[in-house]
């Protein structure tokens, strides 16, 4: 499993990369180094969110002043309290919690684009682990500790096989009325989608034999396109539309009179992006909002961003194709036509990016640290279901279990205590949100 280990918590996950549909399978590992307040607890939260930024220049005549327009879009949030500490547990042990995070399917690709003219498009997923004492005093020395990892989501294709093809079948005029007979095209796609260091292969039949004229030549390019909306606002159908023109290739036609099969291939790693660009964007943004820069962003940076459809971000991969025929000044030709392509990307090895400190690393320097299971998720791991609102919090009783001992006074109402523990981590839930918004870019 890959991790990153900070002193109190660890969260090693299965693989750094997942697809809508499966689960986030990890271990959350909390080493207690001293004593933990009894009534302490640590929850675990996974936020989704797409972000949009981008000016437009005032239409207002004489105006050099540029509007600012942006949208927020919350994808999914889960939370929920997976360990509390209802006993005293010994110095140098590590609780280790198995975890299980079902994804939705409609989840988009996670995603960071700059450019000259849009300023932010991000699509962002975090876990985050927080260790929190509810009942004891401010005074008491107890800090709360915490830990965010970026997951990193592909989105699978949502293009089928019958959007991957297309036939054309089109009569050639010269003139506009000198008939030169017809020319069919059939092209696919060899896959529904591609991988970003794949090649693209594009399977061509060309039927020219009832033509009077050559096809000289066919122009195959790859363009993107990305679709971006604002929220908040009263204009909300405000849409920033930005296509670029990625690579362009052009291929010898066929004589009059042939048939001929081609396959024509694009190696996309020959794709460059202006990584330069994206990073001087991207570290002026992480400047202003005086935050660390992350390196596994800015390793995605160096990369296509993946084809992907969320509420207010949508980038799009197409091949548009253009033929031309020998001799036809004004006529009638084979239109422009357009296959859309399915990119998940980057495929990238984020684990090399993990700090060095690992639970087996603390293993070797304690000999005399123990693992303790922990009794609520022995044999199984902790499944964060949807939907987990207030009144699903209010009645999670197996995690919401009154600890043993809160303080010298035995003489406590049960029930009430119980009452004011829930309603008061209902509270952090929701003191917790807003930080997690605040921290998220």
């Amino acid at each position: 499993m890959e991790g990153v280990f900070k002193p109190w918590l660890s969260i090693e996950l299965a693989k750094s990369t997942y697809a809508p549909g499966e689960s986030i399978e990890g271990i959350i590992y909390l080493l207690v180094k001293e004593e933990v307040p009894l009534g302490s607890v640590l929850s675990l939260q996974f936020l989704g969110k797409e972000k949009t930024q981008w000016s437009t220049l005032n239409e207002l005549p004489g105006s050099d002043d540029r509007i600012s327009h942006s949208g927020k879009q919350e994808i999914i949030n889960l939370q929920a309290i997976i360990y509390q500490f209802k006993e005293q547990i010994p110095s140098s042990t590590i609780i280790q919690i198995p975890f299980k995070i079902p994804l939705d399917i409609s989840l988009p690709s996670s995603l960071s684009y700059f450019s000259g003219s849009c300023d932010l498009a991000q699509v962002k997923y975090i876990l985050r682990a927080r260790l929190d004492d509810i009942f004891t005093q401010a005074d008491s020395g107890f800090q709360s500790q915490k830990l965010k990892r970026v997951v990193f989501i592909q989105q699978k294709s949502l293009i089928d096989s019958a959007q991957s093809q297309i036939s054309i079948a089109r009569k050639i005029k010269n003139l506009l009325v000198f008939n030169k007979g017809q020319t069919n095209i059939d092209i696919y796609l060899s896959k529904d989608s591609y991988e970003s260091n794949d090649i693209a292969q594009i399977m061509m039949k060309i039927d020219n034999q009832n033509c009077q004229k050559d096809l000289k030549s066919i122009v195959v390019e790859l363009y993107r396109e990305v679709l971006l909306q604002q929220t908040n606002t009263d204009d909300q159908n405000l849409i920033f539309r930005e296509s670029q023109v990625l690579m362009r290739n052009k291929f010898v036609g066929i004589k009059k009179g042939e048939q001929e099969f081609n396959q024509f291939d694009i190696k996309l790693l020959d794709i460059t992006v202006d990584q330069n660009n994206n990073k001087q964007s991207y570290m002026k943004m992480m400047k202003s909002l005086q935050k660390k820069q992350n390196n596994d962003e800015l390793l995605m940076l160096e990369n296509l961003i993946p084809s992907s459809k969320g509420h207010i971000i949508e980038v799009n991969y197409n091949l548009k194709f253009k033929f031309k025929h020998q001799g036809i000044i004004i006529g009638t030709e084979i239109p422009q036509v357009k296959l859309p392509i399915w990119i998940q990307c980057p495929q990238i090895d984020f684990s090399h990016h993990k700090l060095p400190f690992r639970l087996a690393d603390y293993n070797i320097l304690q000999q005399d640290i123990q693992v303790l299971e922990n009794s609520m998720t022995r044999g199984s791991c902790f499944t964060i279901l949807d939907n987990m609102q207030q009144d699903k919090i209010r009645h999670q009783s197996q995690y919401f279990m009154l600890p043993q001992r809160i303080h010298d006074d035995q003489n406590q109402d049960i029930a009430q205590n119980k009452e004011e523990f829930n309603d008061h981590q209902v509270e952090e839930f929701k003191f917790d949100q807003i930080i997690v918004q605040e921290d998220y870019v």
